[in-house]
């Protein structure tokens, strides 16, 4: 949106901007105040707590999971459920049934 000249804004309107900003000014005041008081605060802490190395923390330990032992190897076990079929799609040659001879 383009700025309107200031030209061109009417002078009670202007007078009426600044005011609603001088009324905002007190509690910028206090915002300020209290964030110089946070800064200063920061400023006096220990300086040599600041500089002492923190000591690094040891990397976490990988969990190390146990590989499945099955009885059968995919080769096999889809060997033995295609066993006698034609065609198989893939959504029944990954279904969790499992056959009986592979039990």
């Amino acid at each position: 949106m383009p700025r309107a000249k200031l030209a061109l804004v009417p002078l009670a309107a202007l007078q009426a901007e600044i005011s609603r900003r001088q009324k905002l000014l007190p509690k910028l005041i206090v915002q300020r105040d209290n964030l110089n008081r946070q800064i200063s605060e920061l400023q006096r802490l220990d300086v040599a707590k600041a500089d002492e190395p923190v000591a690094p923390k040891a990397p976490k330990k990988a969990r190390w999971h146990r590989r499945a032992k099955n009885k059968v190897g995919l080769a096999d076990a889809l060997a033995a459920c295609l066993k006698g079929k034609g065609k198989v799609t893939i959504p029944e040659a990954i279904s969790p049934r499992r056959s009986p001879d592979l039990a």
